[in-house]
């Protein structure tokens, strides 16, 4: 609780407060969200992720690593996608979104060895409500180094103390939804590494109902990771049927 209540973003209350002050009557929420790091973070070549998310075949319950295991039984990467697609669409029925409109936002957060955080977002499309939206689900969906050793700390003069870098951003064209996280490690053989323990997890977490709900296997079949640059790069596409799926499984 106190990471959370020292996040520099200071969004006072969750999108289900928002929502419930406005269905009580309450004018709409100003977005306090601002920037407060000047820090550069810049994908220098682009790494292509194939549309169709192809991944090889891989045996779900002989192959898992402990670390694999573990990043699956804290639900890396899906509660916190799972969460944005229902505020998403509580939004929808609230009138506050439509699955019809684009959106596109990006948060630049930096993370202190103490556990301050500091965060920027920019918002390229879409209303201060998916703003909000994403911004409240952030940290759950960027939380993907739940062990000591694999973020990358450097001396970040903002904190006067080390911190790691990530970046999210989150797009909607009416279509399909798209979830992209880059995080900064110390090299390229570092993100390698990295990355091939999320392409295992990833791999189990598709087709295992051991280590995951129907709903996570959605998440993990769609996504893929990329080492390159000294990044890891981790992405979500989910096709609009897909979403469908997933808020079909939720109403259940």
């Amino acid at each position: 609780m106190a990471r959370k209540a020292q996040n520099s973003i200071l969004l006072l209350t969750t999108l289900g407060v928002y929502i419930g002050l406005l269905v009580a009557g309450g004018a709409a929420p100003q977005v306090l969200a601002h920037s407060a790091t000047t820090r550069n973070f810049e994908i220098t070549d682009e790494i292509e992720i194939k549309d169709d998310l192809d991944k090889d075949p891989f045996d779900c319950s002989e192959k898992a690593s402990e670390r694999a295991r573990n990043l699956l039984n804290l639900n890396f990467l899906s509660d916190g996608v799972i969460d944005l697609i229902k505020d998403l669409d509580t939004l929808s029925k609230i009138g506050k979104f439509s699955w019809s409109e684009p959106f596109d936002h990006q948060i630049l957060r930096t993370v202190s060895e103490g556990g301050r955080v500091r965060s920027s977002i920019t918002t390229n499309s879409g209303n201060q409500w998916t703003q909000i939206a994403v911004s409240d689900t952030s940290e759950s969906i960027t939380s993907l180094c739940p062990w000591n050793g694999c973020r990358f700390y450097q001396y970040d003069n903002e904190f006067r103390a080390n911190a790691s870098t990530s970046k999210l951003d989150v797009s909607y064209n009416g279509d399909s939804l798209l979830v992209s996280i880059s995080l900064s490690q110390r090299n390229d053989a570092d993100a390698g590494e990295l990355s091939a323990i999320y392409t295992e997890a990833l791999n189990v977490g598709s087709c295992s109902d051991i280590y995951a709900t129907p709903s996570q296997q959605i998440i993990y079949k769609h996504t893929v990771s990329k080492p390159g640059n000294g990044q890891v790069i981790v992405v979500t596409r989910l096709p609009r049927g897909s979403l469908d799926s997933l808020l079909a499984k939720d109403a259940k």
